[in-house]
């Protein structure tokens, strides 16, 4: 058009397979409006990578309009009740969410979440997700996210819960059948972890999840914690392959070889959440672990440590580690979690019903280990003077409220970018974590540009800026490569006892790929492996410590070898000369380095 109007389309689907179609053509007509001339007819090819399905804020109240058309409000109303505040922040009322300005990790504001804590929350330090609330919230236009919580079961009945439970997706372990609900009244720990990712906004209740309109498949798993069974959780119960996230709040401190976890993993990673019949990858986040105190690394179990999970590590509102918070090379990304209820801002969340005992009502309980309710001596988790259905807490925290958090925000990028596939999920993580307490000095930059931490990962999920870039000019990730693993046989050369100089061994890596997760498997017939730190420094000069010495490990067994993971080394080649330093930090057991060998995921 030779004076340049402006043209603008959009894209309709009127049948139930436009979602499947794999390319449109769209027709562009224009009327001529008498000063230039159409000089062109032209067809308009558009391949279904390129659309994104959006639902706007009409009336700027932080829902999405097909929200409040589901809700039978009215989205040219940013303020339906009159009182002053927008609809989506509402506290009160029948649309109201009462504790979600104690939610700091969604919103901070400022102020207290726990009554017997003098500890302030900080304006902003939150996931920064508020934003995204115009569009997203884990509705997706009907067809909802769906997240799968494995832990000790779900209150399925819970007021704040179960408008948002997909029970034909959940299952109970111990039974092997259909529905997920906690066996005993202690088991609360799944209900806190579904009520972070999904507890419904907008109801008159309590609190919302990160994803509040996210659907929530619940599991019991932890009651009957077998590989058959997880397999069935995991892979089996899903048969369309809907469910997009598997947030996997447990773990061990001792250390694990086994590679059934990855295994399965891997499956659902190549097989699950399929969109339009094409499966993208299921995703799996994962408590990194809660025992630094203990010297826990979180890389010391497979489970946590391999190319598929996504391991998460515990901020406080400060933006610095919660100090219980396992470290490891293989941390991927840090949520939000507090440190402990009597002395930090922790999270707010559900709770079986009538399980929590008001703050003031609670007693420390030596024996049991935990906080009593005075009227019956059973434990419980904290909530407000207000709370008398005793539905709620404000107490959640470790590892185990951070990887809701992730999974919930990673909810809302999988609504916004549906065929984003799983590796291209973790490398925007990767690439848009917001880099916090800098002046830590485990950050380590990568000749990639990448940060990484052993204490955060590659820092604070930050899913605001992971959509910004899926639905911009993004770039996904061509074809991954699992090439052979190299071996680097006899090397037999003796660790010093209880010396930092240690032993250092150079090995040339001949498989050029760009890095997106590595192992190194030691070989050592030393008598205690906990004793033994390691650190790995790539051609490039990138150092990170693969392995914590004196760790909780205790006597595992290196004679047949260990893997330590890492994902420091994202986007650096893998080809060249890699040096292996050990170091044994405790005396009298001893031994030597005999063997490596060297695996790779990337492309």
């Amino acid at each position: 058009d030779v004076d340049a109007d402006t043209i603008t389309y959009s894209l309709t689907g009127t049948d139930a397979s436009y979602e499947t179609k794999t390319t449109y053509l769209i027709n562009i007509v224009a009327t001529d409006d008498g000063i230039g001339t159409l000089s062109d007819t032209h067809t308009l090819r558009i391949d279904i990578t390129d659309i994104t399905e959006t639902s706007d804020d009409s009336d700027g109240d932080y829902i999405p309009d097909n929200i409040e058309t589901m809700l039978g409000m009215n989205s040219s109303n940013s303020d339906e009740d009159g009182d002053g505040v927008l609809d989506g922040l509402q506290l009160s009322g029948s649309l109201g969410d009462k504790y979600f300005n104690k939610q700091w990790h969604i919103r901070s504001l400022g102020g207290l979440v726990s009554p017997d804590s003098d500890s302030q929350t900080i304006i902003n330090n939150d996931l920064d997700v508020i934003d995204i609330y115009h569009k997203y919230m884990g509705y997706n236009n009907a067809d909802n996210i769906i997240v799968q919580v494995v832990d000790s079961g779900i209150d399925t009945a819970h007021e704040d819960l179960s408008s948002n439970i997909d029970l034909s997706r959940s299952r109970d372990s111990t039974t092997a059948s259909m529905g997920s609900s906690p066996e005993t009244a202690t088991s609360t720990h799944g209900t806190m972890c579904a009520g972070i990712i999904g507890a419904r906004a907008f109801n008159g209740k309590g609190v919302r999840g990160v994803a509040p309109f996210a659907k929530i498949a619940g599991s019991n798993w932890l009651n009957n914690p077998t590989f058959i069974e997880l397999e069935e959780v995991w892979t089996k119960n899903d048969t369309d392959n809907k469910i997009a996230i598997a947030s996997n709040s447990w773990g061990t401190t001792s250390a694990d070889a086994s590679t059934f976890y990855e295994d399965l993993m891997q499956d659902s990673s190549t097989n699950g959440r399929k969109v339009g019949g094409v499966a993208y990858g299921k995703l799996f986040v994962k408590a990194a672990g809660n025992s630094r105190e203990s010297n826990h690394d979180s890389a010391l179990t497979y489970t946590n440590s391999n190319p598929y999970v996504i391991a998460v590590a515990a901020l406080k509102n400060d933006l610095t580690y919660s100090s219980y918070s396992s470290s490891g090379s293989n941390i991927f990304v840090s949520g939000f979690a507090g440190d402990y209820w009597s002395n930090s801002a922790t999270i707010a969340t559900t709770n079986v019903t009538g399980k929590s005992g008001k703050h003031k009502n609670l007693t420390w309980n030596e024996t049991k280990k935990c906080y009593i309710r005075t009227i019956d001596s059973k434990c419980a988790s904290p909530t407000w003077d207000d709370d008398d259905s005793l539905n709620y807490t404000f107490g959640m925290n470790g590892t185990s409220a951070a990887a809701p958090s992730v999974a919930g925000a990673l909810a809302l990028v999988l609504e916004a970018c549906p065929t984003l596939p799983w590796r291209d999920v973790k490398y925007l993580i990767a690439k848009h974590a917001i880099k916090v307490d800098s002046s830590n000095s485990s950050w380590v930059t990568n000749s990639a540009g990448f940060h990484h931490s052993v204490d955060y990962g590659f820092g604070l999920i930050n899913a605001k800026d992971m959509i910004n870039d899926c639905q911009g000019s993004y770039t996904k990730l061509t074809a991954s490569s699992t090439p052979p693993a190299e071996n680097f046989i006899n090397i037999n050369k003796t660790i010093p006892d209880n010396n930092p100089t240690g032993v250092s061994h150079t090995f040339t890596v001949t498989n050029s790929k760009t890095i997106e997760w590595l192992g190194v498997t030691v070989y050592s017939d030393h008598t205690y492996g906990a004793d033994l730190e390691i650190h790995l420094t790539s051609p490039a000069g990138t150092t990170t410590r693969l392995m914590l010495g004196n760790n909780s490990g205790a006597n595992y067994n290196l004679n047949a070898g260990f893997r330590y993971g890492s994902v420091a080394f994202l986007g650096e080649s893998s080809a060249g000369n890699w040096t292996i330093k050990i170091v044994d930090k405790r005396a009298s057991d001893t031994g030597d380095l005999v063997h490596l060998s060297f695996e790779l995921f990337g492309h």
